[in-house]
C-alpha cells in the first residue's frame, strides 16, 4: 500500500519501489529486493519485527512460533546478501 501513497505523493520511484520490497522475501524462494534501499528496508523491517517480539516477551518457539525463527533468519540472511552487506 505504500507503494502506492508514494506515487500519489510523486515521490521517488526508488523511495516508492523500497517501499513494495520492504516486505520480501515474504517465505523461502520468495522473490528479494532488487533496489538497495528496498534490501535496506526490507532488512530494517525484519529486525524490528524480531526485536518487537523479544521486546514484548514473545519469544519465538515450536509451534507457537508466528514466523518460524529458521525463516527469519533466512529471510534476514538473504536480504543482507543482497543489499552487499555480510550474511547473518
Amino acid at each position: 500500500m505504500g507503494k502506492y501513497y508514494a506515487h500519489h505523493d510523486r515521490e521517488d520511484r526508488e523511495i516508492a519501489d523500497a517501499l513494495e520490497e520492504q516486505y520480501l522475501p515474504k517465505s523461502f524462494g520468495d522473490r528479494l529486493p532488487r533496489s538497495e534501499v528496498g534490501a535496506m528496508v526490507s532488512l530494517a523491517d525484519k529486525i524490528d519485527n524480531i526485536t518487537s517480539f523479544f521486546s514484548i516477551g514473545l519469544i519465538p518457539s515450536g509451534s507457537e512460533d508466528p514466523l518460524p525463527s529458521d525463516g527469519r533468519r533466512w529471510a534476514l540472511s538473504r536480504s543482507s546478501w543482497t543489499a552487499g552487506t555480510p550474511s547473518v
